[in-house]
């Protein structure tokens, strides 16, 4: 009896190390060797010359959009192009292809921390930070310095193919660090494209993610609308930038793609034709069933979702991106106006003026909240000169800025004859 409880203890410590070297080498054939490396082993040897040289000879685009918001499908898309290099999806130290991850300079907000419960801030982490002060960084932050941009470049540079003339990176927390992004890579030839999606959409994808279970819907939407409303503030300072609605890419793939292309000044290719393939049609169908389902059962249900439409609809619409959050249209949840009629035909005796949603207040905490985070953007981002900070309801993403600057090596270089020319009223591909 003795002798078998040594025997036991062995066999147990073997299993542990089993199970524990069957995960460590999961992490490594997931995220490669960079996994066990320092970040300093990971970037390029630039001299102050070779950095300059590297941002003057290659066009540099870059992705933003909400997390769960279509920026994987779209990147793809786009690096799948001969003369495009992006990040690999496997065997480097990062999540769904994000540049976020292969660098030191530019924070990550807490986004990848709390899914291992390393969070605890209500302004940090997947479907929070864009609440942080912090997480709106423009070229007036300390961040934006020469030794700034050489490790930055130099990091990214460590991943990409630099024998390619254009460099992709995508993080969609881009939409709010855009600006500084942008003084970063001066004097390259940089631009953003934005990829939106409707608002509930883009919270219920949310919900599906463990850190994001407990959250509620109209938080989630106001995080979307404040993301959204920094960089309608932010759009009219890029030289060089697009909103892409992800509906407009699902419905049409082929075309739209061949549109950014024709836009970016690089013609289609068979890869990139084949890629459009696995682009799903039905961008917001089974998020749509879900909503009407299971957050529109019952009339405290109905209460809720008129009094979070009632705050943030108007909002919604400022931002000229078509989306409707309130009763839905061809763009996405078209269910809740049926589910609302059909609410009203059943209640005929004490139907209220205006709908099911008259006389329902709009949610004074989401109202609120959209209020400070607004006064705080304006006090961050003021004006150098002392004039007053234009108002972000003022702002819309549907006349973004289209204007394009000498391409890179192997790329459209005849720019000047299209600066100025406005996008499709709703995005790039509307």
């Amino acid at each position: 009896m003795a002798e078998s409880r040594p025997n036991g203890a062995l066999l147990l410590i073997g299993l542990v190390l089993l199970v524990v070297g069957l995960i460590f080498g999961g992490l490594v054939r997931r995220y490669g060797i960079g996994l066990l490396l320092t970040p300093s082993s990971q970037r390029l040897t630039l001299s102050v010359e070779q950095h300059r040289t590297l941002l003057e000879t290659h066009r540099f685009v870059l992705i933003g959009g909400s997390h769960r918001g279509g920026t994987t499908i779209f990147w793809k898309l786009l690096a799948a192009h001969p003369s495009i290099s992006g990040f690999a999806e496997s065997g480097v130290p990062t999540d769904f292809a994000e540049g976020a991850f292969l660098q030191t300079v530019m924070p990550t907000f807490g986004v990848g921390a709390e899914l291992m419960g390393a969070v605890r801030r209500r302004d940090v982490g997947l479907g929070r930070y864009a609440f942080s002060p912090s997480a709106h960084m423009t070229e007036r932050h300390a961040l934006n310095t020469p030794a700034s941009s050489l490790k930055l470049v130099s990091e990214w540079g460590f991943h990409w193919n630099m024998s390619k003339p254009v460099l992709l990176e995508k993080t969609p927390t881009d939409m709010l660090t855009s600006r500084l992004l942008q003084a970063l890579l001066t004097p390259a030839d940089t631009t953003f494209i934005f990829v939106t999606r409707h608002p509930l959409a883009v919270a219920l994808a949310h919900k599906k993610w463990a850190c994001c279970t407990g959250m509620r819907v109209p938080t989630l939407a106001l995080h979307w609308l404040v993301s959204h409303r920094v960089l309608a503030g932010d759009l009219p300072r890029l030289r060089s930038a697009q909103v892409l609605r992800y509906e407009d890419l699902a419905r049409r793939p082929l075309a739209c793609v061949r549109r950014v292309f024709g836009w970016l000044g690089l013609s289609t290719s068979k890869a990139v034709d084949a890629a459009v393939a696995t682009v799903s049609p039905d961008a917001n169908r089974k998020y749509e069933s879900q909503y009407c389902r299971e957050h529109l059962r019952e009339p405290q249900q109905l209460n809720e979702h008129c009094a979070m439409g009632g705050a943030l609809q108007p909002a919604v619409l400022a931002l000229g991106l078509g989306y409707d959050l309130r009763v839905g249209n061809a763009l996405g949840f078209s269910c809740i106006g049926r589910r609302l009629a059909a609410s009203e035909r059943a209640n005929r005796s004490g139907a209220r003026p205006g709908g099911v949603c008259g006389g329902i207040p709009s949610d004074s905490n989401l109202l609120e909240a959209m209020r400070a985070h607004e006064a705080m953007v304006l006090r961050t981002d003021a004006p150098a000169d002392g004039a007053a900070a234009r108002p972000l309801g003022l702002a819309t993403l549907g006349g973004a800025p289209a204007r394009r600057r000498r391409g890179a090596r192997g790329v459209d270089r005849d720019a000047e004859s299209r600066r100025g020319v406005a996008p499709p009223r709703a995005g790039i591909c509307a």
